[in-house]
């Protein structure tokens, strides 16, 4: 799998993590409206375990063309170098916190 695909992926997993929560969690029990959260981090910070092992220099990978004009053009697109990857795997290690939490919680 390729760093645009993994990159891809990393935004997706927590959109659809967000949106099956948003659309169906009132039908949902909260240990499954968790589980679907939580799991949609923790793929994310597998993916990101996967692109820290992938990454060796700044790659950009284009998104959209926002504009595109005879002399003036904006692309859209994500630059993904070591420190950007370094962080979002901080960022997504925090699920195995949160995963514990939901364990723990009796509201």
């Amino acid at each position: 799998m390729g760093i645009d695909a993994l990159v891809y992926l990393l935004l997706c997993l927590p959109l659809v993590g967000g949106l099956i929560n948003g659309i169906f969690g009132k039908h949902l029990s909260k240990s499954v409206s968790g589980a679907i959260g939580t799991g949609a981090i923790l793929l994310s910070f597998l993916t990101v375990l996967v692109l820290f092992n992938k990454i060796q220099k700044p790659t950009e990978i284009p998104l959209f063309h926002l504009l595109d004009l005879p002399s003036f053009k904006i692309d859209v697109s994500f630059l993904v170098d070591q420190l950007s990857v370094w962080m979002a795997l901080i960022i997504t290690g925090s699920c195995i916190v949160t995963g514990k939490q939901i364990g723990r919680a009796h509201v």
